[in-house]
């Protein structure tokens, strides 16, 4: 028999609605946080081949995919993701989880371990970081936050944004980034994801990309105290392999492996050894039979 599937509205503390989807209907839940500007579209190798023997919650940030903006409030941050990923658990009925983080997504689940220590079984952090990525100084940190604010308001960034993002040569760049492999993830992964970035609110977009590049979770990391995998890739560049060893080096007992020939989304690329490592993490831990 097929996999189970439920497509659910979670209610935020704010009274905002998100957008979940379950798939599957076997122990343990998994929780899913997408990485910067994506969506939870970029995960069905993974949901295809858990929902068989697993719960896999996968949802959309504000914004985000099919969930709507807020019309106000505070801005969107890692904080604010995080308070929304525990409010899609608690929906799910499912709780806790192993908590699944991917890129921007770490972050979030860090976040979401900080203030909800309670909703997490086991962490799983793929290529991402605690904090502080892309750039390491203040400074450079301010001038991202100042090109994101410029974005948000419209005009003529904007519309460089835009064309940036129609550009033949964008995954080329992607490829020298170290962010995706054009040559190994799905044809149609790069074309969706432009696409979808292109379709997100200016202020959705900066003031993401704002928390994002400011944002750290650095002294949650010795807290951690359930198993923890963190999966790294050799060719990436955006969020290196060495920032999975730092994390390793501050969570206790944390495992680390790094993935030869993959980059930022080895998750699409190498689907299979990303899938096996999981497994034996989780079956390892008892989470998984």
């Amino acid at each position: 028999m097929p996999p189970t599937t439920r497509i659910g509205d979670a209610l935020a503390d704010d009274g905002h609605r998100l957008t979940y989807r379950v798939d599957g209907d076997r122990s343990p839940t998994l929780l899913v946080h997408h990485g910067l500007l994506s969506s939870r579209q970029h995960w069905w190798p993974f949901i295809a081949h858990f929902s068989e023997r697993a719960r896999v919650v996968t949802w959309d940030y504000r914004g985000h995919g099919t969930t709507p903006p807020p019309t106000s409030g505070e801005p969107l941050s890692m904080t604010s993701f995080a308070r929304d990923g525990h409010a899609v658990l608690r929906s799910a009925r499912r709780g806790p989880a192993v908590l699944l983080g991917l890129s921007m997504g770490v972050q979030v689940v860090l976040e979401q371990y900080r203030a909800h220590p309670e909703d997490a079984q086991a962490l799983v952090l793929l290529c991402g970081t605690y904090g502080h990525p892309l750039v390491a100084s203040a400074s450079a940190r301010a001038l991202l936050v100042a090109l994101a604010r410029a974005v948000g308001q419209g005009g003529p960034f904007r519309a460089a944004l835009r064309t940036l993002l129609s550009s033949p040569a964008l995954p080329r760049l992607a490829a020298l980034s170290g962010a995706a492999d054009p040559q190994l993830v799905p044809a149609d992964f790069l074309p969706s994801l432009f696409h979808h970035v292109a379709s997100l609110e200016p202020r959705v977009i900066s003031e993401v990309v704002s928390s994002y590049v400011t944002h750290t979770a650095e002294d949650v990391l010795p807290q951690v105290s359930v198993p923890t995998l963190l999966i790294a890739s050799d060719r990436d560049r955006l969020t290196p392999a060495r920032l999975s060893a730092c994390m390793q080096a501050r969570i206790p007992g944390a495992e680390l492996v790094v993935l030869p020939k993959s980059t930022h989304v080895a998750q699409l690329e190498y689907p299979e050894r990303v899938h096996r490592l999981i497994e034996r993490f989780l079956t390892k831990h008892h989470l998984l039979s």
